[in-house]
This record gives structure tokens, C-alpha cells and sequence, in this order.
């Protein structure tokens, strides 16, 4: 769960820096993934800041996003939009699928 933990900080973080601040967090779940939708009031499409740098201090979110959730995405929404990810839960060891 720190991976979703991690995820919804930076897509909440960039809703902040560039959307004017969240007006909706939805967390959902099933026994096989949790989604996550953050919606802004920026049209603007998420877009990454150049080539991903570890050495830089910002502008890793959608780098995150793309390597730690098992799909991300965005959909317009009213005067902005919707950006959503989801990651697999992990089963407990031992457990058949």
C-alpha cells in the first residue's frame, strides 16, 4: 500500500501545482486492485516535464505513476478533469488465485 500512498501524494500534489486544487478524491477497491480518481478543475492534459531525471527535485508523478500503477489515465471532466490510476493488491503468500 505505500505504493498507492505514494501515488495519490503526487497526483494530489499535482492537482495543487497545476489544477488549481483537488475538488474530488475517490478511493475505491476490490479484493484485486485499488482505484484512485483526483479530480481538478484544469482542462490540461497531464504531461510529463521532459525526460524523467532522477537528480531533479519535481516532475516525477507521471514518471511514477507509469512505472508503479498497473494503468493510469485521464478523462475530461466538467470545466477540468479526472486523472485515475489503479494498482494490484497483492495476494498473501500461499493464496491460489
Amino acid at each position: 500500500m505505500d505504493d498507492v500512498l505514494l501515488l495519490v501524494s503526487e497526483v494530489v500534489t499535482n492537482a495543487c501545482r497545476h489544477g488549481d486544487g483537488p475538488y474530488e478524491l475517490r478511493i475505491d477497491h476490490t479484493d484485486d486492485k485499488v482505484w484512485v480518481q483526483v479530480s481538478d478543475n484544469s482542462p490540461e492534459r497531464p504531461q510529463p516535464h521532459g525526460r524523467h531525471r532522477p537528480t531533479r527535485s519535481s516532475g516525477h508523478g507521471l514518471y511514477l505513476l507509469k512505472r508503479l500503477s498497473s494503468a493510469w489515465g485521464w478523462v475530461p471532466r466538467g470545466r477540468g478533469k479526472t486523472v485515475w490510476f489503479e494498482v494490484p493488491v497483492p495476494r498473501p503468500h500461499g493464496m491460489a488465485l
